[in-house]
């Protein structure tokens, strides 16, 4: 499987790039596309390889804020550019013919000598420019954003066929782009728990281990918070999982909204009646708060409703994050042992067994 830079490479040997030639262009962007990782690689690409075609002096791509009728630019190709701008925001007085693009046309203009107080020519002028292109980027029946090509003052003047090959660049950001938000759609899916909505095993792993990665005496106020829902089993087998999926959803925004304030705080149901809490920052002060103020908001949402939870701080002597784990099902299960007392004990699941049910052993 090629690499990204591998591609752009075998493609300047094996597929050489004329200006004004749009099936070129369009067979190198499309190659160079399906070999970046994420977004800003693609848009990258595709500047890059448009600057090529066109022979332009920079290709930019920028999204449209229809709310302010401002474009606000993303990626620059072209040297002497700034690669990716951090706050380019154009308007209609800075580039005459946004508005233009706001409804959908593009166009294609150089500078006329002969129409010296003509808006166009002036802006070329002032930017040293000969001429420049630009093509909406449309995706449904919106405008998402401009495609605009320029040339300097000693380059070759773009014109209407370079306008054709701007064209179809912008159907491949257009594509990219929808192509882009279907993938991090299904990704925030694969995060996230579908009954409750909040995060799943998944995204709990990820945080540990990012947590983890750092250096013990910077982890030190991190806490996790292990907690279930009591007597699900009992609400399933009397009144129905519809009822007890109501506990856990409960469950889920009692949790929530306990730890809200904190703003490193990740809720997660990691299987079952199971939720945890990582605190990532004041969790030495603030993991028995949260998990007593979701133990009651819990409580007032129903009667009979109750939260069981154990607390453990991610000190120095935890190195990894299934020793955090393992930390917090103890103070767990030492609570629920509490709470039942000691003569019922063998009511209640062992820890490993606990584990087990919750891997699907």
């Amino acid at each position: 499987e090629l690499n990204l830079s591998e591609v752009l490479n075998s493609l300047d040997r094996f597929v050489p790039i004329e200006r004004n030639s749009p099936v070129e262009a369009l067979v190198s962007i499309g190659a160079a596309v399906r070999a970046a990782d994420n977004m800003t690689d693609v848009l990258s690409v595709i500047a890059d390889q448009a600057k090529k075609a066109l022979s332009a002096t920079s290709i930019s791509i920028g999204r449209l804020d229809h709310d302010e009728q401002t474009l606000d630019i993303l990626v620059t190709s072209g040297s002497g550019s700034e690669r990716f701008p951090v706050a380019e925001s154009l308007q209609e007085g800075d580039r005459p013919g946004l508005g233009r693009l706001l409804g959908g046309q593009g166009f294609v203009r150089s500078i006329d000598e002969t129409r010296a107080d003509d808006p166009g020519t002036i802006s070329l002028h002032r930017r040293g420019l000969r001429s420049e292109a630009a093509w909406p980027i449309i995706i449904g029946d919106s405008i998402w954003g401009v495609a605009w090509a320029t040339s300097s003052a000693d380059a070759s003047m773009l014109d209407h066929d370079d306008l054709a090959t701007l064209r179809l660049v912008s159907t491949h950001v257009a594509a990219a782009v929808v192509q882009a938000e279907r993938i991090a759609e299904f990704e925030e899916l694969a995060l996230r728990d579908p009954l409750t909505g909040i995060g799943n095993r998944r995204v709990l792993d990820q945080h540990l281990t990012q947590i983890f990665d750092r250096a013990p005496i910077d982890r030190q106020d991190v806490a996790l918070i292990m907690c279930d829902v009591d007597g699900l089993k009992a609400v399933n087998d009397a009144n129905g999982h519809a009822a007890g999926d109501d506990l856990l959803i409960h469950a889920a925004q009692s949790l929530t909204a306990a730890a809200r304030a904190l703003t490193g705080s990740t809720v997660c149901r990691i299987g079952g009646d199971e939720f945890c809490v990582i605190l990532d920052g004041g969790g030495t002060l603030s993991a028995e708060p949260v998990a007593a103020g979701a133990q009651k908001l819990f409580g007032d949402s129903g009667p009979g409703r109750s939260l069981s939870y154990g607390v453990a701080l991610a000190t120095t002597n935890i190195a990894t994050p299934g020793a955090l784990l393992r930390a917090a099902d103890e103070a767990q299960y030492e609570e629920k042992r509490r709470r039942k007392g000691t003569s019922r004990l063998g009511d209640l699941p062992s820890i490993a067994a606990r584990r087990r049910s919750r891997r699907g052993d």
